[in-house]
């Protein structure tokens, strides 16, 4: 059933936790324009929602207040559904959704309620959130019977479309447009597109590399599946599949500028689509730090690179720069990447916190 926490005192407008916001922490020593916060935790997901930066892992949830650099932390003592936080999202009302290991919680500014099996999810376990083109919320669930679940405004329940035609269907990834339907990346059961009057599964058999679907990017023209052994293209309006043998490829991005980038073991990918021109950058000893790209972000004038073990790196379309923990960077191992509103990136390391990068 529905529950909600206690409403938690507000602090210049935006809900607070049980304990007051912390002051900043004093940032480890970094560069111009570098502040790393430490943090055990692990962080998986980030999102932004006005003046404030959301980071959830591991061990609950993290508000950020960027006006000040001051934070507060939230667990299930505050009203979450876990302190295992798969993923965040901010619709467009601005209101913070969470998945969770044990439901999904809504935050609107002062209070978290949970919504678990007992209101219409059919897996407490949620792996991803989605928000369609109308504002409808969808989410991917990981041991139910439908592996789909949606939110009209009111309630969770079964989405206003077919079931997926698959049984106990573990979702991974979310895309989709009104114009294209929905595309949904299964654990081990390929890729299945809902085109606004049936279901199509496509499999192994049918060509694909895997299974299982480690990430979707839809851009204009082009669905983006990427599996352990390679990266597949498929053509939204020609239907057509290509195969991009490039192995364990776990971030996609699509620069300002339309360029795509995918990242993944011992490279990352750049690729023009208008020149259908590819271009490879290896990690050590090539210029990229660490053995694996885990994400990416634009920056002023270039991309930002997240790796494991190898800290940050910079392209600005000429040169390379790097940064690692021994310079400017809070950690070597990153997670995820943001760019907020003011221009800053923040950079999230696995087991040792967060660090963020405004530049001048």
């Amino acid at each position: 059933m529905v529950s909600q926490a206690t409403p938690i005192p507000t602090l210049a407008g935006e809900a607070a936790p049980t304990t007051v916001d912390q002051p900043a922490p004093a940032p480890a020593e970094a560069g111009a324009g570098w502040t790393n916060y430490d943090n055990s935790n692990f962080v998986y997901a980030l999102a932004r929602q006005g003046d404030s930066l959301w980071a959830g892992g591991d061990g609950g949830l993290v508000r950020w207040n960027l006006a000040d650099g001051s934070y507060a932390e939230f667990d299930r003592t505050d009203g979450l559904a876990s302190n295992r936080i798969h993923d965040l999202l901010v619709d467009r009302a601005g209101i913070l959704w969470l998945a969770t290991d044990s439901g999904i919680n809504r935050y609107d500014g002062q209070t978290f309620t949970t919504y678990d099996e007992a209101d219409g999810l059919d897996s407490p376990w949620i792996q991803v959130l989605f928000e369609d083109d109308a504002g409808g919320l969808w989410a991917g669930s990981h041991g139910g019977e439908s592996g789909l679940n949606y939110y009209d405004g009111q309630r969770w329940g079964p989405p206003p479309i077919p079931p997926l035609p698959l049984e106990y269907p573990n979702v991974r990834a979310l895309a989709g447009s009104e114009t294209h339907g929905l595309f949904v990346g299964l654990e081990d059961q390929g890729l299945a597109h809902f085109d606004g009057e049936s279901w199509s599964v496509q499999t192994a058999a049918d060509g694909l590399p895997a299974e299982g679907v480690l990430g979707l990017l839809l851009t204009e023209d082009s669905l983006w599946a990427s599996f352990d052994p390679s990266v597949v293209r498929f053509g939204l309006e020609t239907g057509d599949m290509e195969t991009f043998p490039e192995t364990g490829v776990y971030a996609m991005h699509q620069s300002a500028q339309g360029e795509l980038w995918f990242g993944g073991d011992w490279r990352a990918m750049r690729f023009d689509p208008s020149a259908e021109d590819w271009q490879e950058f290896d990690t050590t000893p090539g210029p990229i730090p660490g053995w694996q790209v885990t994400d990416f972000a634009d920056g002023d004038g270039g991309t930002w690179l997240g790796t494991y073990g190898g800290g940050l790196a910079f392209y600005d379309g000429r040169r390379w720069e790097v940064w690692t923990v021994d310079a400017e960077l809070g950690g070597n191992w990153i997670e995820a990447i943001l760019q907020d509103g003011d221009g800053a990136i923040w950079f999230t390391h696995p087991g040792s916190g967060l660090s963020r990068y405004a530049p001048d």
